[in-house]
């Protein structure tokens, strides 16, 4: 019998058991009691359990056909050809694959952590409150995690004016281009995030604009689908994951979407309060990671509700959580300020209704 023929909420279950694991683990950070650690191992092993049998999680069990076929049929099945190659050296294992492609990720987000002095306490919240499932989802993550990774190395390299890891950096950000297909595009708004003035004026001016810029999104949107830059399979799967999407919200309700996103935009400007406006010791490096951040979330605002792009701000958002989940971790740690807020725990909390509320909805579903 094939473990993955179809969902499984049972299976589930273990993965959620998983992340109550680490959600608890870290718990102090939301009352804002934890120590000042770098103890980034635990972390690590939990990130990587997760991910490897992530049950909870539709292209889970989607992988697992798409590996079998690459198996029997030799041939990538619409992969990358690095993935493709795991395939062939690899021992047969399908959650030995996972385990490799996820775990290098968490390894380089892990590192990435540890280059910008990451309180491992509060990242270890902030990857359950709204990451793991980001990260766990799709195999993108690899690309992602080494892309955030080397331009972190280049922008730290860039101020020491160490050549040859700031060369390194380059070569990173190159070679994220052949983990995804997407990837070409996320590394695009990287480039122009480096350039990106980014204070307090400008906040204010991108929320003044917001409306304009909502409004000249709506009428891209409809080119979107016929850019070059997606293939033809491309397009009959964001069409696909159009529909999904609008199925799902008609089930669920536009008030839970509401309230969904509204949590979202309340943790944002939490952020931009800690980064700008509580003046939290910050170098460069932080600050290029929170203008990622910012400038992909806020694509993602600006197509959301669009009729014909919603593949655009899934995947936008998608992109700009793995730059905030640093950020976040950053500006949470209490060695800047005096305390937790009360505002601040509401904000957690309703993150983490959400995020809970995915797995649970997963588990009763295919029980």
């Amino acid at each position: 019998m094939n473990l993955y023929a179809q969902y499984s909420g049972k299976l589930g279950l273990i993965c959620f058991v998983i992340y109550l694991w680490m959600l608890f683990r870290y718990r102090k950070a939301y009352f804002g009691t934890m120590s000042d650690s770098r103890n980034y191992g635990f972390i690590l092993f939990l990130i990587v359990l997760f991910s490897t049998f992530n049950f909870v999680q539709y292209d889970t069990y989607h992988y697992a056909w798409s590996y079998d076929v690459m198996i029997k049929e030799n041939n990538p099945r619409g992969v990358e050809v690095f993935y493709f190659w795991l395939v062939q050296v690899l021992p047969k294992s399908y959650l030995l694959w996972r385990f490799v492609i996820w775990g290098s990720a968490a390894v380089l987000i892990v590192l990435t952590a540890k280059r910008l002095n990451l309180n491992s306490e509060v990242l270890g919240f902030m990857i359950p409150l709204f990451f793991l499932t980001h990260f766990s989802g799709t195999r993108d993550s690899l690309g992602f995690s080494l892309m955030i990774f080397s331009a972190v190395l280049f922008v730290q390299s860039l101020e020491k004016k160490k050549a040859l890891t700031i060369a390194l950096g380059i070569i990173g950000v190159w070679a994220s281009f052949y983990l995804h297909k997407s990837m070409f595009v996320f590394i695009g708004f990287l480039v122009l995030a480096f350039f990106l003035p980014m204070n307090k004026k400008t906040i204010i001016i991108s929320l003044i604009l917001f409306p304009i810029l909502y409004t000249l999104a709506s009428s891209l949107s409809g080119r979107i689908m016929s850019f070059e830059m997606f293939n033809k399979q491309q397009e009959e799967f964001m069409q696909r994951y159009m529909e999904q999407k609008a199925n799902s919200l008609n089930s669920v309700g536009l008030i839970t979407k509401v309230f969904e996103k509204g949590s979202l935009v309340l943790f944002i400007m939490l952020v931009v309060k800690r980064m700008f406006y509580d003046k939290i010791v910050s170098t460069k490096a932080h600050l290029f990671v929170f203008k990622y951040a910012y400038l992909m979330i806020y694509i993602s605002f600006l197509f959301l509700g669009q009729d014909t792009s919603v593949w655009v701000s899934s995947r936008s958002l998608h992109a700009g959580m793995f730059a905030l989940v640093l950020c976040a971790s950053h500006c949470f740690d209490l060695r800047y300020t005096e305390k937790r807020t009360n505002l601040e725990k509401v904000s957690f909390v309703l993150m983490l209704v959400f995020t809970i509320w995915g797995q649970i909805s997963f588990i009763i579903k295919n029980w």
